[in-house]
């Protein structure tokens, strides 16, 4: 079931639907989803989407999270979840954006795996954790790393949130619409030449881990599984 983008509640005239209320009702929402008849899909243009999650309470990201990257980057891979950061809500973007890069810095980009928690999700089970994910999308890190390294301990937040420094999209996949949601592809591209691959079988932390351990203490949140994880790359 791929929930279509819809809102929870009527649009005022003139006003497209709001996107971030669905999640505020989302149980009631995937089970009209599952009978509903729905018209015929309007065509629409990539470059028009907004983030499939505009306005969430909380964004975690899980860092240290490939093996391979890890090695890379100079660190032990961590025995429990615990390199955990943010990225402000407001550098969110759609899938296609523009982004003005900072005089001066060092842009960096890494894939992510980024799950949308759609309900309550405090001490979550690992049992029990995918029923809390509403869906499953994909996003970018961009970071500046020179003001992420400035000054005598690195900082990650303010340089992984300048604006479009987090674009997300273009559609959520709920999980049970995955032949295998443990099992999922990730790759970058610039300038059509691949720069990382990978799968997220490879994931020190998947879903369910991070899910016991995770701080997120309200519903729609974002988590990124790979942030400062990325494949090998």
């Amino acid at each position: 079931m791929r929930p279509p983008s819809t809102s929870a509640r009527p649009a005022t005239a003139g006003s497209a639907p709001d996107p971030q209320a669905v999640y505020d009702e989302w149980d009631a929402f995937t089970s009209w989803a599952q009978t509903a008849d729905l018209p015929a899909a309007a065509p629409f243009a990539v470059e028009d989407l907004g983030p499939p999650v505009p306005r969430p309470r909380q964004v975690f990201a899980i860092g240290l999270n490939y093996s391979d990257h890890a090695a890379e980057s100079g660190f032990r891979v961590p025995d429990a979840p615990t390199v955990i950061f943010t990225k402000w809500v407001s550098c969110l973007t759609g899938p296609v954006t523009e982004v003005v890069l900072p005089d001066g810095g060092h842009t960096d980009w890494e894939v992510e795996l980024v799950a949308v928690i759609g309900r309550l999700a405090r001490s979550v089970s690992e049992a029990d954790a995918w029923n809390h994910v509403a869906g499953l999308t994909a996003g970018q890190d961009l970071s500046e790393r020179a003001g992420q390294l400035a000054g005598p301990s690195p900082q990650f937040s303010l340089a992984k949130s300048l604006p479009g420094f987090g674009p997300t999209g273009p559609w959520l996949v709920s999980p049970d619409d995955l032949d295998d949601r443990d099992d999922l592809e990730l790759a970058c591209s610039i300038n059509g030449e691949q720069m990382q691959k990978g799968r997220t079988r490879n994931l020190v932390f998947s879903v369910p881990p991070w899910s016991r351990r995770s701080p997120a203490s309200s519903r729609c949140c974002l988590v990124t599984c790979s942030s400062r994880a990325r494949p090998r790359g």
